[in-house]
């Protein structure tokens, strides 16, 4: 029978109200790394939490602390705690169990900062659903017109509208009751204000252009509303408090949907309309089949050597309208370039008709076809989304590049002599399993955006929590031991693909204020510095910016690094060997080109580097997330 020692754990943070500190390790006493088994401790004085656990002696444990708070569980008499904030060092804490004492107390630690770093991450979606709210594009319009020149501040209520909580008093400008459960917190895209905090009394100031979004989590999405209470302030004369003004409800939101859209009046404290509003609202939901551990997380790592990364732009690179040595975006690619010094391999993936992730960068293909026999014009190209195609259509018919319908036909998949791992629509499986494990992989998940006239890249597409599920489910089922990274232009790919797993880093893609794209609608598509504060306030590792205009402005390069966002850089101008040099000069972690058998000058590669110095990988130590 092994010898038992009892072992008193400490812990030193600031918590809020309903939250408590929790700890989870590698020992079944601990868990076993499953955040169903989480141990709570007990607040023993200021801001110190304190357990006492029986463990083996003479043996190394793991561990790591979390916090939990709660929110409503079915029933609405008892509480469900979620995660809200753990350690992610890349290493968990360590401390060794002697059996010289009784009773072995652990020196009080400082909850995140342990082995020289500083990490912490936001909890991941387990059984609640993320709520946001948002105010874009100047969406206010207040009729009265001294009010249009005055300081309007903006603050979100959560209300319970379950049945018995909704039979109020008509008179009233009071809606049902609050869900005193539910926290708010908000953020603004801009300098002062994009992490996300508490609201205070009067919430929040708006002002012009401003991207503002306020966030909470619910196990009922189904019956949970929001009033929004508008405060005017006067500062002419001086500091005067904010007065309110009117108000406007929301009821329940469609738990159908990703995203929605309301327009509502806003009434005085008279019930008479004073303006109107426009709101965004974002619903992420936990994703299916997938079952998350702690023992390791890479969300809010980088080790940075001073040696940016080399990444193999959709493997050996760009092949359908340039020269590349190998066809793009297939598994012979892929391996290529890892043979010519990639780091990592940045490759697109989307979903078939019949729901397989298939490699591919365009939305659309060509397919040739012939028309009736008295019409001798030819064959004609016909446009296909690659959503509209199963995954056997794909890789067995004869298909042409979406840009063949421009001029010059380019063939897909017509040559036969191409060797299996050469053709085109790989399935993530098929990488996965192909490619060696020692590469790692940068996913672009692709979703269509809405350009400034008003044009999308592709419409009828699935909704953003099925597609992105689909997705995380086939990465998690194949992904091994391999490196990872996320990334998507499109911004809500990369809030769920944050919120829904717990493990791997996600960069959000920008062209920035290009001239050789057309710009994207959403504003936070559409400059270096809206990019870093979306990233800072949705808990992003970093941003993956175009080169175009950071290559005029290389101080981009210092904002970033010095907002503690680890920088990739992707972009046609990246295919020049002084322009990689100049990026490597400055710092930058990762640049995206093409031909890396061309370009790299030698064959060296990061993450051997790190494991020949005995390194942590991609650990930045800068900051924490939330």
């Amino acid at each position: 029978m092994k010898m038992m020692t009892k072992v008193r754990f400490m812990v030193e943070v600031e918590t809020q109200r309903l939250e408590t500190v929790c700890i989870i390790g590698d020992h079944d006493t601990l868990g076993n790394w499953n955040p169903d088994r989480l141990l709570s401790l007990d607040l023993k004085m200021k801001n110190v939490w304190c357990v006492d656990i029986d463990l083996p002696a003479n043996q190394e444990i793991n561990y790591r602390y979390c916090i939990t708070g709660l929110l409503e569980s079915a029933d609405r008499d008892e509480k469900e705690a979620i995660i809200k904030q753990w350690e992610t060092n890349i290493n968990p804490r360590k401390s060794f169990i002697t059996d010289e004492n009784d009773l072995q107390i652990l020196p009080v630690a400082q909850f995140g900062n342990y082995d020289g770093y500083h990490n912490t991450t936001s909890g991941w979606l387990s059984t609640q659903t993320y709520v946001q709210l948002r105010l874009q594009g100047n969406p206010i319009h207040i009729h009265k017109a001294r009010h249009q020149h005055q300081t309007l501040h903006v603050k979100c209520v959560p209300q319970d509208y379950r049945p018995k909580n909704v039979d109020i008093n008509e008179d009233s400008n009071e809606g049902p009751q609050s869900c005193s459960i539910n926290d708010v917190q908000i953020s603004v895209l801009r300098e002062d204000g994009c992490k996300p905090h508490e609201q205070n009394q009067f919430g929040e100031a708006y002002q012009p252009d401003d991207f503002m979004v306020f966030t909470t989590n619910t196990l009922h999405p189904e019956t949970l509303g929001f009033q929004l209470e508008f405060y005017i302030q006067d500062t002419s004369n001086g500091y005067m408090e904010p007065q309110y003004i009117g108000y406007t409800h929301i009821l329940p939101l469609n738990t159908k949907h990703t995203l929605e859209e309301k327009h509502l009046p806003l009434m005085s404290l008279k019930h008479k309309p004073i303006g109107k509003i426009a709101i965004h609202f974002m619903i992420a939901k936990p994703v299916k089949n997938i079952k998350f551990n702690m023992e390791s997380c890479f969300q809010s790592h980088w080790k940075f050597l001073g040696v940016s990364l080399d990444v193999g732009h959709r493997g050996m690179g760009s092949s359908y309208k340039k020269l590349a040595l190998v066809r793009e975006n297939t598994v012979a690619s892929l391996s290529a370039a890892a043979q010519n010094g990639a780091d990592l391999v940045e490759f697109d993936v989307m979903l078939t008709k019949d729901l397989h992730t298939v490699v591919y960068h365009d939305f659309e293909v060509c397919l040739t076809y012939s028309k009736k026999r008295n019409d001798d014009s030819g064959s004609k190209l016909l446009i296909v989304p690659v959503k509209d195609l199963t995954l056997e259509q794909l890789q067995s018919m004869k298909l042409s590049h979406a840009s063949s319908r421009l001029g010059e036909q380019i063939d897909l998949n017509g040559e036969d002599f191409h060797p299996a791992d050469a053709q085109p629509f790989p399935t993530l499986q098929q990488c996965f399993h192909g490619v060696d494990e020692s590469l790692g992989f940068n996913i672009e998940i692709k979703f269509p955006l809405q350009d400034e006239t008003g044009v999308w890249e592709m419409e009828g597409f699935m909704d953003h929590n099925t597609y992105v599920d689909i997705l995380l489910q086939a990465v998690f089922k194949d992904c091994g031991s391999r490196r990872i990274i996320f990334s998507s232009f499109d911004p809500e790919c990369c809030i769920l693909l944050q919120r829904k797993q717990n493990k791997y880093p996600v960069l959000f893609l920008s062209n920035g204020p290009t001239k050789r794209y057309t710009p994207y609608l959403d504003a936070r598509t559409r400059g270096y510095d809206v990019a870093m504060y979306f990233a800072l306030s949705e808990g992003l590792l970093g941003v993956d910016l175009q080169s175009e205009c950071l290559l005029s402005d290389l101080g981009v390069i210092k904002r970033v690094r010095d907002k503690g966002l680890v920088l990739f850089v992707w972009g046609e101008d990246n295919n020049d060997r002084e322009t990689i040099s100049t990026l490597r000069k400055h710092g930058v972690h990762g640049i995206i080109y093409d031909r890396i058998d061309f370009y790299k000058t030698d064959k060296n590669k990061y993450f051997e580097a790190v494991e020949a110095n005995g390194l942590p990988e991609m650990e930045t130590g800068e900051s924490s997330t939330s």
